[in-house]
């Protein structure tokens, strides 16, 4: 390994023994210590040399140590392997030190509990968990305030910013934001590893206003890295991509996001910058009405435990532009069981695209239903990009019929229509109906004859209710209601050719 402090385990993975003596132990709590330093407002260094050391020490080391001393070196390692790509390593290394309740203890004084409540937050915020991400950042901030450290409390606030945004919370995010950068300001700290998170939340509080100068302004900033760390670049790409996007400069958006998604340093990138880059990447191939490329794209990717990336909402626009209203339903029931498990900020894109499924499915009641949630959802948290992607057209209906059913609303129904305009227009794709069965795929010829369905019934020796049953089927798929347009949309695609 080059390092006596370290010895490779007997199975060759990628974590190694630690080398339990009294010097190595102090080798490894120093380069902690380096790491938990350099994630602290005024410090530039990015401690890579120690975070990459300590990324591939097993928990073992850990045991017999003191509890500050334990408290210490496991928030080093928790944020060397959030920081390396490891975020469910991360995670399972927070939720076993807290079992064993070291960092609650009385021995811990409160700035290495500040130290390990922060580097918690950043590993199940890197992991898609923002809640837990919330939770454990108000944590680092309640023992920063009882240490008096302004760089602790700095470093909460930026985790807990990040943490709200993420779970779509934006006037709370918005808030804490303030008091960071206010705390920044007055103690004239320039930006470094600390600045990251809040430059994330936001990145999140302009893209739900579609505020393209924000954007653009975290961009810079981004692009100034003192770290030396490649997320920085990639994360101002992705913001200056989504930028683009906003403004309806579809091409040149695309092209940016791909030289992070496509490019040689996306292993080095953390995974939920991976993950966003990869959301803008499949949001620009929709506004293009590029289904197909989309589904390619989204291929076997999971989304994160608590789906504050949500793959399969994705997949279920790609479904909803191919007319594949079905599969829309079922790309995202798994989503729906997940229940209060779900990031909050995912909700709302998940249940407008079920509602248009719903609505081209003759379930009127369904897509009201769903529609209507999403809309108080959209209401509350002032975002407007869960209107990306989604067709226009729909979205009208849909607001009108609400507005039948819910007059009173009116006020919010014209703010949502205001925001509605604002939403750059994405391409309608080619429209594809969905797979026939072999009957109806008969029955559409016989229907473009102009076969009466009595006619239809006798040649297939099957009753009539029978064959009505089968055009209503027809129909339903290709989102049509009478046998002249369930013929014009099939000659449209080519259905016959």
């Amino acid at each position: 390994m080059g390092d006596p402090a370290l010895r490779a385990d007997a199975h060759g993975s990628d974590i190694v023994s630690p080398d339990l003596s009294p010097g190595s132990t102090r080798r490894m709590l120093t380069a902690a210590i380096e790491v938990l330093t350099s994630s602290l407002p005024g410090h530039v260094s990015s401690a890579r040399s120690s975070q990459s050391l300590l990324a591939r020490v097993a928990p073992a080391i850990l045991s017999g140590l003191r509890r500050e001393e334990r408290c210490l070196l496991s928030a080093g390692m928790i944020l060397a392997r959030a920081r390396s790509g490891d975020s469910a390593g991360a995670v399972e290394l927070v939720e076993a030190e807290i079992a064993r309740a070291v960092v609650t203890h009385s021995d811990v004084p409160a700035a290495s509990a500040s130290a390990f409540w922060a580097a918690a937050s950043e590993a199940f915020v890197t992991a898609g968990w923002p809640r837990n991400g919330a939770r454990f950042a108000l944590e680092a901030k309640e023992a920063a305030d009882a240490t008096g450290s302004d760089s602790a409390r700095f470093r909460a606030l930026a985790l807990l910013a990040v943490s709200r945004a993420l779970n779509g919370e934006y006037t709370a995010a918005a808030e804490v934001v303030l008091s960071a950068r206010t705390l920044e300001r007055n103690h004239g700290w320039s930006s470094s590893t600390a600045t990251y998170p809040l430059l994330l939340g936001e990145i999140l509080l302009a893209s739900a206003n579609l505020d393209t100068a924000s954007l653009d302004s975290c961009a810079v900033q981004l692009s100034e890295d003192p770290t030396g760390d490649v997320s920085w670049p990639a994360t101002a790409t992705a913001a200056r991509a989504m930028s683009l996007m906003v403004q309806g400069q579809t091409s040149e958006a695309l092209t940016t996001i791909m030289t992070v998604t496509n490019g040689t340093d996306v292993s080095g990138i953390t995974e939920m910058i991976r993950g966003f880059s990869l959301g803008i990447h499949a949001d620009l191939l929709l506004a293009r009405g590029e289904p197909t490329r989309t589904l390619a794209l989204l291929a076997g990717r999971e989304s994160p435990g608590g789906h504050a990336l949500c793959f399969d909402m994705q997949r279920a626009a790609a479904h909803l532009q191919l007319g594949d209203y079905r599969s829309v339903i079922s790309a995202t029931d798994s989503c729906i069981r997940l229940g209060t498990e779900h990031c909050l900020r995912t909700i709302p894109p998940l249940l407008l695209r079920r509602a248009v499924a719903w609505h081209r499915l003759g379930r009127p009641e369904a897509a009201d239903r769903d529609f209507e949630d999403a809309f108080h959802l959209i209401v509350a948290s002032g975002s407007s990009t869960p209107l990306l992607t989604v067709p226009l057209d729909d979205l009208l209906l849909l607001l009108d019929r609400l507005l039948d059913r819910r007059p009173e609303l009116e006020p919010r129904i014209l703010d949502v229509r205001t925001r509605i305009q604002r939403v750059p227009a994405a391409t309608a794709p080619r429209r594809i109906p969905p797979l026939l069965t072999k009957r109806e795929t008969e029955l559409a010829h016989a229907l473009r004859r102009g076969t009466p369905l009595r006619a239809i019934a006798v040649s297939q020796h099957v009753s009539y209710n029978t064959v009505k049953s089968q055009a209503r089927s027809l129909y339903v798929k290709l989102a049509v209601t009478s046998r002249d347009e369930a013929v014009q949309v099939l000659e449209q695609v080519g259905f016959f050719d």
